[in-house]
């Protein structure tokens, strides 16, 4: 989209360009041939245009404000664009610390969490009730890191595809 805005804005500053070239009065030049009685007649004519009426100043307008007008909205879809990067940058960074903290405290300690419960479990030491409530807390940890990561792979495809670099990421060149 801002490489679409730039090339809009630079196509009119072209005809911008061009509309203040072609405000000149340009003169005529006519040849009219024919027959009167039996001689062969030659007419010229010759016409410049007066700028009394008309000098083109409103269409050089209308061309240099289009020109603005695209200029400007380059520069706010840059500007919007930029805002997008940086906040999916600083979602992103955001969930990958959630996550890598999550992975931190809880992978690790998982499996040797429900090693002990087990433990417990089989001992008499656990009833099968609070066994099946901690498996249970165990299920809702493991699932709000799934969540936390599927967030954070989401909020990943976001930067690319604001960065523009989805293909790239997606079908690397060979």
């Amino acid at each position: 989209s801002v490489l679409l805005a730039e090339a809009q804005w630079k196509s009119y500053k072209v005809a911008a360009e061009l509309a203040r070239l072609d405000t000149k009065a340009e003169p005529t030049l006519g040849i009219n041939t024919g027959k009167d009685s039996n001689e062969d007649v030659i007419g010229l004519t010759f016409s410049m245009p007066l700028n009394v009426r008309n000098n083109f100043s409103a269409e050089r307008r209308a061309a240099a404000e289009k020109a603005l007008s695209a200029e400007a909205k380059f520069h706010s879809v840059q500007r919007k664009q930029k805002y997008r990067i940086q906040a999916a940058t600083n979602i992103a960074q955001q969930y990958q610390k959630q996550f890598q903290r999550w992975k931190s405290l809880f992978a690790k300690n998982n499996t040797q969490n429900q090693k002990l419960l087990e433990k417990q479990w089989y001992t008499g030491d656990l009833s099968t009730s609070d066994y099946l409530l901690a498996l249970q807390q165990n299920m809702a940890g493991a699932l709000s890191g799934i969540e936390l990561q599927e967030k954070f792979q989401l909020s990943i495809i976001d930067w690319l595809t604001a960065t523009g670099q989805v293909n790239s990421y997606v079908l690397p060149s060979a």
